[in-house]
Parts: structure tokens; C-alpha cells; sequence
């Protein structure tokens, strides 16, 4: 009898045992499964974050880079009608846009700037315009007696308009000084 009862204390425990392994089993199983889900929430949100700070990156690089630039005109030029004024020297450019063997400035990136142009004539009148897209942004008059004339001008402008300095339509030749008296700058004011 006692074998007896021992071989049903066995089966009961082995059965008991068997349940409990397997509740454990299911139970280890189901958590491991949750902590899968876990881990594929949190790489979800990694990834999302991951690509919010390389668009923020990217924002910051394209925006940081200051859009400037300045030139002046070399030496005396002689100018017939709306002949767009080339200042062949560069003293800055911040963003490679101006192209001194055209005169263009073109706009690296869309916002509010500010252009300037300065001149003086060793003889006679000089009339000069700053051109946004064949659009007048600004005219300026200068006369020979000893005093330079300057123009600033603000306007927005789209990545890809061009800017520049010409002279104006219904003019005859007139002369423009170089010798770097004679400039044209603008700058990126804000976005």
C-alpha cells in the first residue's frame, strides 16, 4: 500500500509538475512576447526621433551658413544702355552665388534681403538700377561733382531669382568709377 501510495504521489506530482512547467512555459513565453512588442515600439519611436534629429541637422546646415557678398567694379567702365554692370572683384561671398564675370547674383535661399549699391563717376551723370528678375528693385543718380551715390534696397526673394546692377534704358554712355569706389553688396536679412 505504501508503494502504492507513493507511485500516486508520483503521478500526481509528476502531472502537477507537468502543469506547473507548463503554465511557466506559457507564462515566460507570453512575457517574452510582450518585451518583442516592447522593443519593436521603441526602435519605431528610435527610428522616428532619428530621422526628426537629421531633419533638424539638415535644417540647421542649410540655414546656418550666412548669404553674403560684395564687389566692386575694378576699373572705369564705359556703359550703354541697359548694359548690366559687371563688379569683376569679389571681396566676399559667403554663399559662391555672385558671378563676377556676369554680374548676377543669384539667391541661394528664399527670405528677405537687403542690396546696396554705391557709385561714382569721374565725369559726368551716371544712372544705374538694381534688377530683381527684369523687375526694378532701386535707381540711383550720381553726378560728377565729387560725391558718390548709394542706394539700399529690401525685397524678398525666391531661391534661384536673379539680382543685379545695370544701367538705365534712354541713357547715352556714361561712365562708371572703378578702382573699387564703386560697389555692390546684399546680404540675407532673415527667412
Amino acid at each position: 500500500m505504501a508503494c502504492f501510495r507513493f507511485c500516486v504521489f508520483l503521478i500526481l506530482y509528476s502531472v502537477v509538475w507537468s502543469e506547473n512547467r507548463r503554465l511557466l512555459v506559457n507564462d515566460v513565453d507570453y512575457r517574452f512576447h510582450q518585451l518583442e512588442l516592447r522593443m519593436q515600439e521603441k526602435d519605431s519611436q528610435i527610428q522616428s526621433l532619428m530621422e526628426t534629429v537629421n531633419r533638424l541637422q539638415k535644417s540647421v546646415n542649410s540655414t546656418s551658413t550666412p548669404v553674403g557678398f560684395c564687389t566692386t567694379l575694378s576699373s572705369h567702365t564705359t556703359l550703354g544702355q541697359l548694359q548690366i554692370i559687371d563688379f569683376d572683384k569679389t571681396v566676399t561671398d559667403t554663399s559662391h552665388s555672385y558671378n563676377n564675370s556676369t554680374g548676377v547674383f543669384t539667391i541661394p535661399r528664399t527670405g528677405l534681403f537687403q542690396f546696396s549699391l554705391t557709385m561714382f563717376t569721374p565725369s559726368g551723370n551716371l544712372h544705374a538700377q538694381i534688377v530683381k528678375n527684369q523687375q526694378i528693385i532701386g535707381s540711383n543718380y550720381g553726378t560728377s561733382s565729387g560725391i558718390s551715390a548709394t542706394i539700399n534696397t529690401v525685397v524678398w526673394c525666391i531661391q534661384g531669382d536673379v539680382v543685379f546692377v545695370r544701367h538705365m534704358k534712354g541713357q547715352s554712355q556714361q561712365i562708371i568709377h572703378g578702382s573699387g569706389y564703386s560697389t555692390f553688396s546684399g546680404f540675407l536679412i532673415g527667412q
